[in-house]
Order: C-alpha cells, then structure tokens, then sequence
C-alpha cells in the first residue's frame, strides 16, 4: 500500500480492511510518498502497533518508486496490492490464495470490484462460496485494462523478472506493468468475484490530472508500443478498433470532466 494525501477516514478503513481478513498470516507493508502530518500520522501510528504493519517513510519518491519500495520491503513470495483508499473483502486474500494453489501456472491475479462514490460504503457483501472461476486475460490487455490494480495478487518472481513498476512513468504504472507481463509470456488472470470495494472521490491524483485528451495520447502510446511486436493481423485489427475506441473515450472523458466541474461549483 501507498499513500499521499489521502482522506485519513479512508485509510483508516482501507487499513482495517486488511487486517480483517480472514487469513491471518500476512504482513501489510504501507509507503508514505511525502511527508504527511495531523490526523493520517495519528492513523498510521495506530496501524503500526499491530505487528504485521510496517509503515515505511522514504520521503517523496513518486507512485512507482514508492510501489517498488513496497515491493522490496514485503518479505513473502506472493504480494497483494491495495490502494490507502480501497477496501478488501475480509475473504480476499484466502480466495486468491485458494485460486493460486488451484491453478499454479497463473502469475497475476486480480478480482472483480465493487464501485463506490462515497465514504460509507464497506466491502461487506456476501461472497459465493463456490470457488470464483479464473479467466485468463490475454489480447484483450492491447485495447483496455481489465485488471483491476487495487485487487491485484502476484508472485514476487513476477515483480522480479520485471524489475517492479517503471519509476519514471506519472500515470498508468499498473497498465504498463500488466503490457510488459504478457510481452514475457507472464499467465495473467482475473476472477470472476468482486473482492475489494474500488472507491472514487476528488482527491485522487489521476482523477485530477490534466484533461482527457492528454491521458488518452498517453493511453495510446501506451498501447502502440506494445502492438507494434504484435503480428500484422493484430496491429490492423487494433487500429481499426482504435478509430471507434478513440472519439468514444474522449467524449466520455469530456462528459466526466464536465460532470466533475458542475459538481465542484455547486
């Protein structure tokens, strides 16, 4: 987990969620990105005098450095993430244990999510109890993100042959990390249950990045260099998918935008 400039109510809950789960052999590893006082100091500090929280403090280093500070600090052979405004369901961590054990070639594994726009909502929905089905996700990565990056589990020898998240990125640091998976032939896979409670809210630092032209030209270049080591059928079937996917996703983003405006002047 890393955190800066979050709602201390949130990771407050967000911490709690973890340490509620239903498994009790784990160690939650939290990366302060920045110098944070008040209230969210006081809910770290609280969080620390549980013994499986570690709470590191390397300064501000930027989202991918403070992930692969994370990464290097965790101590077992498979890393869940969490964002410091996300929930886990407490059965979180034992069923993507249980997938893992049941399907041992599979690297990466997210979940399905449950959105929120608010602060009082709780990952305390009632889960199947039928195991979850394991879809693997391959070509659909080159046009969207399917992995939801707050329920991502992973072994540490994925991390490993990757080399963590790429430091020097501002944005999309879980998309690229899941490109570079599938350019080494990594088994990625999602389940079919929502496991963790996916929260949006003003604070977040993508949401208020820049406008949505310029995250989609990030977004596709993203993309692109990965389709250009695609054979010659795939980079034509992306770019023409891509001449509908591009005006689509820029006029949803001109309609966010927008949205969120007309909701701050209120």
């Amino acid at each position: 987990m890393t955190t800066h400039a979050a709602y201390p109510v949130l990771v407050r809950s967000s911490l709690s969620s973890l340490l509620r789960q239903s498994m009790p052999d784990f160690e939650v590893v939290v990366v302060v990105d920045g110098t944070i006082g008040g209230e969210l100091a006081d809910v770290l500090a609280e969080a620390a005098t549980d013994p499986r929280v570690r709470v590191l403090h390397p300064g501000k280093v930027g989202r991918g450095a403070a992930l692969n500070i994370g990464l290097a600090a965790a101590r077992a052979d498979l890393i869940a993430i969490q964002d410091s405004d996300d929930e886990s369901h407490p059965l979180r961590f034992e069923r993507q244990l249980r997938a893992f054990r049941d399907h041992p070639t599979v690297d990466l594994l997210a979940t399905d999510c449950v959105y929120s726009f608010n602060g009082h909502d709780h990952a305390d929905w009632e889960v199947p109890d039928p195991p979850a089905t394991v879809v693997r996700v391959d070509r659909e990565l080159l046009t969207r993100n399917v992995l939801v990056h707050t329920s991502v589990m992973a072994r540490r020898s994925l991390f490993d042959r990757l080399e963590g998240y790429d430091a020097t990125r501002q944005r999309y640091f879980d998309y690229d990390l899941y490109l570079r998976a599938r350019r080494i032939d990594a088994s990625l896979a999602r389940m079919a249950v929502p496991l963790v409670l996916l929260r949006a809210h003003r604070r977040q630092s993508f949401a208020a990045e820049r406008g949505p032209r310029r995250k989609l030209q990030d977004l596709y270049r993203l993309q692109v260099a990965h389709v250009r080591h695609e054979p010659p059928l795939v980079r034509v079937w992306y770019g023409l998918g891509a001449c509908i996917r591009i005006p689509v996703r820029h006029a949803r983003g001109e309609l966010r935008r927008r949205r969120q405006l007309r909701d701050r002047n209120r």
